[in-house]
């Protein structure tokens, strides 16, 4: 149910990207060949293509990013998402190393005692104020396993969404650019020609 409202969103998202003048091309051809697939223009490159050039939807959506400005703003959020991620994330995440670096090291030393009372009566200390720290970081916890949901959800939303995109396209390109079916006929006449002169001459070989 998700990804259908998800489909309904993209589909009323580029429609009003096509409808909104500012932010795509004036008068787009929505029924043409993407340029992409354009024999002419095959060896032009869109947003480095050359980067990702054995993948033919990534390459498809560059060429649809370049077209349509609105789409290119999504995309390039969805790109740089992560690098936000860990610019709010790297004081939460060097307070944890330090807690756990903290941990290993006490325990280390406690294990170097040799009076085992001792001993005892600094791991259940230790265990106690773990404990309270487990409680302290449980909001932070949550929020971080949140993040990391999230984090798959975009990224099932993002191969939605370049395929949403690029359907059309592909589309329209196997509307255009269908090879004429008598080419394949003419060569299937030409082995049918030949295999039956190869018979002939069998047929004849004793004559």
């Amino acid at each position: 149910m998700k990804n259908i409202s998800f489909i309904l969103l993209v589909t009323l998202f580029l429609s009003s990207c096509n409808s909104d003048t500012g932010n795509v091309d004036k008068n787009p051809s929505v029924e043409a060949t993407p340029t992409t697939l354009n024999e002419e223009y095959s060896n032009l490159d869109f947003r480095s293509f050359s980067k990702r050039s054995g993948n033919l939807v990534d390459r498809l959506t560059d060429e649809a990013r370049n077209k349509n400005k609105a789409l290119d703003l999504l995309m390039n959020r969805i790109e740089t998402i992560d690098s936000y991620e860990e610019d709010n994330l790297d004081e939460y995440s060097e307070f944890i190393n330090n807690n756990r670096n903290y941990w290993r090291s006490a325990l280390g030393y406690i294990n170097q005692i040799s009076d085992s009372t001792t001993k005892h009566e600094l791991e259940s200390l230790i265990t106690k104020y773990k404990k309270e720290y487990s409680q302290k970081i449980s909001a932070h916890q949550s929020a971080v396993q949140q993040i990391e949901a999230q984090k798959l959800q975009l990224k099932d939303q993002k191969i939605l969404l370049k395929i949403l995109v690029t359907i059309p396209m592909i589309n329209n390109y196997q509307k255009n650019e269908l090879p004429d079916i008598n080419s394949l006929k003419k060569v299937n006449k030409a082995y049918d020609s030949l295999n039956n002169d190869i018979n002939y001459h069998v047929d004849h070989l004793d004559q």
